[in-house]
């Protein structure tokens, strides 16, 4: 049964249950802890408030005053919406979300989970590079950044372009299941692996920075 949590909450928020069950949902909220979400459209930031809530954190007022607000809600960073039945579903982090050229905007995780779902590759990152083309210039675009298989990495050369041809087919056909404005508009493969945190999630912002550089040195 999933559920959902953070250390400022202590670290509970939401559960699904043996009699409250819905797949793909993080459940319901506990008895006595609010949860809302942070924007009008139903699908933003999740706010949650409650006995459950920290004080604060230890000797860092200025975070603290930035992470619960005057009423105290706590600004989770994730984002989400809840459904008609009141289970919640989270899209993914705030910090992460791309927003395009056409207002429209993006959770890489979503991108992730089914761009990268294909034996040939080992693992993958999406993350949103500044646009230089036309009119979108400085708003962002979609670069799916995929590190080929093991098999692949000996059968071929990191810039070999048939390589590209066959990891870009392979995006291309996955990304037949999304909208049309979701579909990554660049591929970069890599042969290392992922930079990544102590729990083995990927460092998105590190993997963000190595991109740009790389565009800097071609």
């Amino acid at each position: 049964y999933q559920g959902y949590g953070m250390a400022e909450a202590s670290p509970v928020i939401t559960t699904n249950a043996i009699e409250a069950n819905k797949s793909g949902s993080v459940g319901r909220p506990l008895p006595g802890v609010e949860v809302t979400i942070d924007d009008c459209s139903g699908q933003g930031e999740i706010l949650v408030r409650g006995p459950n809530i920290m004080i604060g954190y230890f000797d860092n007022p200025k975070l603290s005053r930035k992470t619960i607000d005057a009423d105290g809600w706590l600004h989770t960073g994730d984002v989400g919406y809840f459904d008609r039945d009141g289970y919640l579903f989270i899209n993914g982090r705030k910090k992460s979300l791309i927003v395009l050229g056409s207002g429209k905007k993006v959770h890489p995780e979503e991108l992730e989970e089914i761009l990268f779902d294909h034996p040939a590759i080992k693992e993958g990152c999406v993350v949103g590079i500044d646009s230089v083309q036309g009119i979108t210039t400085g708003s962002e675009e979609i670069c799916a950044v995929v590190v080929p298989a093991d098999d692949l990495q000996q059968q071929y050369d990191e810039d070999d372009p048939q390589l590209k041809l066959l990891i870009e087919d392979i995006i291309r056909t996955k990304s037949r299941k999304l909208a049309s404005w979701k579909k990554s508009a660049k591929c970069i493969i890599r042969f290392s692996d992922l930079p990544k945190t102590a729990t083995r999630k990927v460092k998105r912002q590190v993997v963000k920075q190595q991109v740009v550089l790389e565009d800097c040195q071609r």
